[in-house]
């Protein structure tokens, strides 16, 4: 039979292998907490990348709706049809005028008169011939 002082390091030994045992255990739960909770916030950081992104192209897709909605509404707006209509055919209402905006020419030989089929800067030529005819050009006389 084992003395008093046998048993009791006996004990004191399974107290010290169950304590070393019970901090394995919880050194080994905490290593796997950390891992886990540095996954989730890398992870998050992730997302919240993603939903920037998805909210910047929400922002262009909502221009551009925005943007659609109104061409949809001047369309098939009925105050609005018949300038829409006019926009998109090019075609003038009885009275009112067409007036084509053009770019100034660069150069100065360039004038826009010269772009006129039959113009001539010489006027020389239109007055000795109707002197010698006795009629100005377009007086059928």
């Amino acid at each position: 039979m084992p003395s008093s002082r046998e048993r009791y390091q006996t004990k004191r030994r399974l107290f010290q292998m169950e304590s070393y045992a019970a901090v394995a255990v919880n050194l080994t739960l905490a290593i796997a907490a950390s891992i886990g909770l540095v996954r989730l916030v890398v992870y998050n950081l992730e997302q919240q990348a993603k939903v920037d992104l998805l909210e910047a192209e929400v922002g262009k897709t909502r221009a551009r709706v925005d943007q659609v909605r109104e061409e949809f509404e001047q369309y098939f707006d009925p105050y609005q049809a018949t300038s829409a209509a006019r926009q998109q055919s090019h075609r003038i209402e009885p009275g009112q005028a067409r007036i084509i905006l053009t770019e100034p020419a660069d150069s100065p030989s360039d004038t826009p008169d010269s772009s006129v089929p039959g113009y001539t800067q010489d006027t020389s030529n239109i007055e000795a011939s109707s002197s010698q005819n006795g009629s100005l050009p377009g007086n059928g006389r």
